[in-house]
């Protein structure tokens, strides 16, 4: 699996995961942090999904604002040092 950011090559802090799939899908890169930081302005935590539609990532608090039509979907963003990313590469 790849540890390089899609974006610009720099080792990646997150990997892509589809949990609407079984077993869940990991993709076969990531994003650093600066590609996978939150797209609120002033935010700066990592963000917990990807916006499908924008390919922007979003933390759960500022995901959460949006709704119906608005709600963010895509794939989750696991951290590479996270228990849940060593359960799904185990």
């Amino acid at each position: 699996m790849s540890t390089q950011c899609f974006n610009d090559g720099q080792p990646s802090a997150v990997v892509l995961v589809r949990e609407d799939v079984d077993p869940p899908h990991i993709s076969t890169g990531g994003l650093c942090t600066s590609c996978a930081t939150c797209t609120s302005p002033g935010c700066t935590e990592l963000g917990t999904i990807l916006d499908a539609e924008y390919e922007e990532p979003w933390c759960t608090r500022h995901a959460a604002q949006f709704s119906g039509d608005e709600a963010v979907h895509g794939p989750n963003l696991v951290p590479i040092n996270s228990d849940r990313y060593r359960e799904l590469t185990s």
